[in-house]
Parts: structure tokens; sequence; C-alpha cells
């Protein structure tokens, strides 16, 4: 199991809150979250609407914003108008397919993205 992640020490740079960190691999994120860039995700906050989250959908691990629809539909979207394709729609009946595995800190809260 140790090949999927690595334990670290907790040094004074990490948020207090913090449950585990994860380093963001593409740019859906952009300008808020970098590549390469290492979070801190908490497990314990509630994500509110635009909050940045780390999900598990079909089988790999994605940060996303969310926000839900008034319909029920989740939408997980990318910050990054150049990915808005990799955006992601549940309707309330597939919910279940993906699952939040926390809140990422950041020092801001990122503002919705807007598409062209």
């Amino acid at each position: 199991m140790t090949d999927f992640y690595e334990l670290m020490p907790r040094t004074g740079d990490i948020p207090p809150g913090a449950d585990f960190l994860i380093t963001i691999t593409d740019d859906c994120m952009l300008p808020h979250i970098r590549p390469g860039e290492r979070v801190a995700v908490s497990c314990r906050e509630t994500l509110c609407e635009m909050d940045a989250g780390i999900f598990v959908y079909k089988g790999r691990l994605v940060c996303r914003q969310w926000c839900e629809d008034i319909s029920g539909t989740l939408h997980l979207l990318c910050a990054n108008p150049k990915r808005e394709e990799e955006s992601i729609s549940l309707p309330a009946m597939m919910r279940e397919d993906c699952i939040c595995l926390g809140k990422v800190l950041l020092s801001k809260k990122p503002e919705a993205p807007v598409y062209d």
C-alpha cells in the first residue's frame, strides 16, 4: 500500500487542520494551484460553494471546485478556462460515483471560473 503514498513528518509549514498533503499534477486549477504544487487537505472541513476539493472519480484523484445546482447536480469545475472540458457534472442519482476526500486549504477562496 505504501506504493501510493509516503508518510512524512509534520513540519511547521503545514497548515493547522491539514489531514494530508497531495501534489497536484495537472493545470486544471490554475491560477489558484500550479502543477507540481503540494496542497494541504482537511477531511474535517465542509466544502462550500466554489471551494477546491480533492475527489475520487472513475478511479482517479482530481482537484476541482465544488458546486451544486438547484436540481442537485454536482459540478466539479476546472478553474482553468482552458480545461473547461475536464469539468465533471454528475446528476443527483450518480453522485455516489464520486467521493470527496476533503477540502483544499487555500489562503484565499477561489472565484468561480469564467468560461468563454
